[in-house]
């Protein structure tokens, strides 16, 4: 772990002993622990985030993450598999459902669940089902489902959105259009 590393993954780690349900400083120092290549202890902290909050979506897509980076595709789809199992029709949980089948590369499953979390009133599920969109290669389609996003400002990092219109228009040789964004 370099110094920065270090000292962050301290600072969590004392949150943590004052907080053993602090799901947030789990997940910063899993992700600490993931980029610097100590997989065993982001699992742990991954796990311990699921286990102080079983709505921690983040660690499930954090422990997917980890096992991917460690080439066990089947372990990272088992972590989504835990969101794909929970039985409920709130917007955010069928978001966080049609984001894991998007990870899975389960289009269809994850279109029919995105779909339902837009009609539930999650707009961030228009940014992955413009990322399904762009995987489909219906470009305009995804233009159109990321400009929609786009109007209600979500939480997705906004200028990933406008690189991925910018990526669509190349797509389709309209490269003045992709200039503007």
């Amino acid at each position: 772990i370099s110094g920065d590393d270090k000292g962050a993954a301290d600072l969590y780690t004392e949150i943590i002993k004052d907080d053993k349900k602090n799901t947030e400083a789990y997940m910063r120092r899993g992700d600490i622990y993931c980029k610097t290549g100590d997989y065993d202890a982001a699992y742990n902290d991954y796990n311990d985030a699921v286990k102080a909050d079983k709505k921690c979506y983040d660690a499930y897509f954090g422990l997917y993450r980890a096992y991917k980076y460690q080439g066990d595709d089947s372990s990272a789809n088992n972590a989504l598999e835990n969101i794909i199992s929970i039985d409920s029709n709130d917007g955010d949980v069928l978001m966080q459902q049609g984001k894991a089948y998007y990870y899975m590369s389960d289009y269809d499953n994850a279109s029919s669940k995105l779909e339902l979390a837009v009609k539930k009133g999650n707009q961030e599920a228009l940014y992955y089902q413009g990322m399904i969109k762009m995987g489909e290669k219906d470009y305009y389609g995804a233009v159109d489902l990321f400009k929609m996003y786009l109007r209600d400002n979500t939480s997705i990092d906004i200028p990933e959105v406008y690189n991925q219109i910018a990526g669509c228009y190349i797509e389709t040789g309209d490269y003045k259009e992709a200039q503007n964004f």
